[in-house]
């Protein structure tokens, strides 16, 4: 299946080597030799043994195709669900990468499924690029496309590609990159609105779901671009992609990163006038660990060390304002004050994520124990041994909350499948150099 492509380099660690280090050099190692390959034996445990089987088992839509777009947190499918872009492209990404990762062949069909299935209902022949939802047989019922959605695409057909290396695949995520640059990119003031109507013209009704605002541009939506343009940069080393994804680190740079504060700013008019106080402590430590992806891929050392500079300091201010004595991440806040004390599983997993980088980046060891305790907050309270997968969220007295989903339109397992695979990753190859 060819090389696990990740552009973080595994040899940054600035520790002291074995070779001439005192007695307290050797302990502090060991330390970290233990507390990693702790992490790795049951983060590997958990997607093995809970995740993976899973969504192997309990998703598929035999009756209508493709994958079931709901189920309830007891395990109840909803039959009639409607079908979001966002949790079919995640799903082709998760299924791709976990069959990559864990040279696991059995989850090569669902791959497949998944890319067929996007093929078949999502595309729209005509103009290009995914409509955003379907209904539960298929048919579209929301036409318009969703630059957010539009990156996820790419992103899967990215991960796709590495396992079936069919041109074909590659071909249609430059594709739709090339409409995103010609047909979403703000030629006054940079960057990518939000949503469009099927045939690419401005859509008024901006907000991706209930719960955004209603703004020309968003940080989350950016994140995720950079994200997707990453991995095709990685595949293509298209000189275009190259300076998109130059062109995106320098709006966070100048836009969306509030360096005085340690977070990201959230939502923007077209000028990028700032529209909201909230942070977000889930994507402030997700960012951290992209944006240097990002630049590690671009191989711009100036970029990476900016960008290593401030995942640090954000990575600082979230483990100050936004976690919980227990090791759980927050979800928003508001002001430098916790706005909403639930603890959704996405912020957990990238949490992890975020701290093994700040970790890679410094070698302190801080880090790695925080990220060993915020496992232990989900391995306790978030992942479901019951009906499998994981809780949407428990709330900030860690009760559950079974009216949340267990899979929808935005929970499928592309943030903990991803989480496991980049600690995993990282914490194994790392262990070589401590």
């Amino acid at each position: 299946m060819g090389p696990f492509h990740y552009s973080l380099k595994t040899t940054r660690l600035t520790g002291r080597t074995q070779a001439n280090g005192t007695q307290q050099d050797l302990t502090d190692m060991q330390d970290k030799n233990s507390t990693a390959a702790n992490l790795v034996r049951e983060i590997r445990n958990e997607l093995e043994g809970n995740i993976i089987p899973f969504w192997k088992s309990k998703v598929l839509d035999e009756k209508n195709g493709g994958f079931i777009g709901e189920m309830t947190s007891d395990g109840t499918v909803l039959a009639d669900a409607d079908k979001g872009l966002i949790l079919n492209a995640r799903n082709l990404w998760s299924y791709a990468c976990c069959c990559r990762h864990l040279n696991d062949a059995t989850l090569k069909p669902l791959a497949d499924r998944a890319y067929q299935y996007i093929e078949d209902h999502f595309l729209d022949k005509d103009y290009g690029g995914a409509y955003w939802m379907l209904d539960a047989k298929g048919t579209p019922i929301d036409t318009s496309k969703k630059c957010y959605g539009q990156a996820f695409l790419i992103y899967g057909w990215v991960e796709y590609f590495r396992i079936t290396r069919k041109p074909g695949v590659l071909a249609q995520a430059m594709q739709l990159y090339r409409i995103l640059e010609a047909q979403v990119k703000d030629p006054v003031h940079g960057g990518y609105p939000e949503a469009f109507d099927r045939d690419w013209s401005l859509n008024d009704a901006l907000r991706l779901s209930d719960k955004d605002m209603n703004e020309k541009k968003s940080m989350n939506n950016h994140l995720h671009v950079l994200e997707a343009y990453t991995q095709l940069f990685i595949e293509t080393r298209d000189p275009d992609v190259g300076r998109s994804i130059a062109d995106l680190l320098g709006i966070f740079r100048d836009h969306i990163i509030d360096r005085d504060r340690g977070h990201l700013k959230l939502f923007f008019s077209d000028d990028w006038s700032c529209k909201s106080e909230l942070d977000s402590y889930g994507h402030d430590i997700e960012a951290t660990w992209l944006q240097c992806e990002a630049a590690e891929a671009l191989g711009d050392r100036e970029w990476i060390s900016l960008m290593q500079q401030i995942a640090l300091e954000m990575t600082d201010v979230c483990l100050l304002e936004g976690f919980d004595s227990d090791g759980a991440v927050f979800h928003e806040g508001w002001k430098c004050h916790i706005h909403d004390r639930d603890k959704h599983w996405w912020p957990q997993a990238e949490a992890i994520v975020g701290l093994v980088n700040a970790w890679q980046i410094s070698g302190k060891q801080r880090y790695l124990d925080a990220a060993e305790k915020t496992w232990s907050f989900i391995r306790d309270h978030i992942v479901d041994r019951n009906n499998g997968e994981w809780h949407w969220k428990v709330d900030g007295d860690r009760r559950l909350c079974p009216q949340d989903p267990k899979v929808s339109a935005w929970k499928s397992f592309y943030h903990n499948s991803r989480f496991c695979i980049e600690t995993i990753h990282r914490l194994a190859n790392q262990q070589a150099f401590l």
